[in-house]
């Protein structure tokens, strides 16, 4: 379940001249809010702009209708804060780390693949109709030689990958207890 939506945030505060028709007090302020769409609660990109007059003595508010000059002034006042971009942040954080991840897996995969080594454990994965149900199988480099690698492998084919390897691990450690 994907919970978004919008949400309106006060960014800002003006003192405004006039009077208040609700108690009559000087003491009115202009308020800037910020439309703000959100992703489980995350702001990622902020929308418009809008202003209205709040009253602090009674906090009555008003929406008046300013000319589009007025708004304008109003609106250039006020800034978005950087909180706003604070969920797009995280995704472009989310994707570099992936990205960064990623490569580094390729590069120990590839630093493997130019130097293999004696005694190192991992999961292969068969490929034909054969193994369509339990395609992987854990196996061990025994020897090297010119242009061949001697492999052992499990008697036992397991349907997922960190199931093969984990279920091996185990018997190893049980078979190095009992010598």
């Amino acid at each position: 379940m994907i919970v978004w939506g919008f949400s309106t945030k006060e960014i800002g505060i003006k003192e405004a001249p006039g009077k208040c028709p609700s108690c009559g007090l000087q003491n009115l302020v202009i308020v800037g809010s910020q439309c703000v769409f959100d992703l489980f609660w995350i702001p990622i990109i902020p929308l418009k702009k809008s202003t209205y007059v709040r009253c602090q003595s009674c906090k009555t508010t008003y929406v008046h209708e300013p000319s589009a000059d007025e708004t304008a002034i109003q609106n250039r006042g006020f800034k978005t804060p950087w909180w706003s971009f604070s969920g797009l942040l995280i995704i472009i954080v989310l994707i570099i780390l992936g990205y960064m991840s990623d490569t580094s897996t390729q590069k120990e995969h590839d630093a493997f693949k130019e130097n293999p080594t004696i005694g190192t454990y991992f999961t292969f994965r068969n490929i034909g109709d054969d193994y369509k149900e339990t395609p992987y199988v854990f196996g061990e480099i025994v020897s090297l030689e010119e242009d061949k690698i001697i492999l052992r492998m499990s008697h036992y084919a397991y349907s997922k990958n960190n199931m093969a390897s984990i279920k091996e691990q185990e018997l190893l450690k049980l078979t190095l207890k009992t010598y």
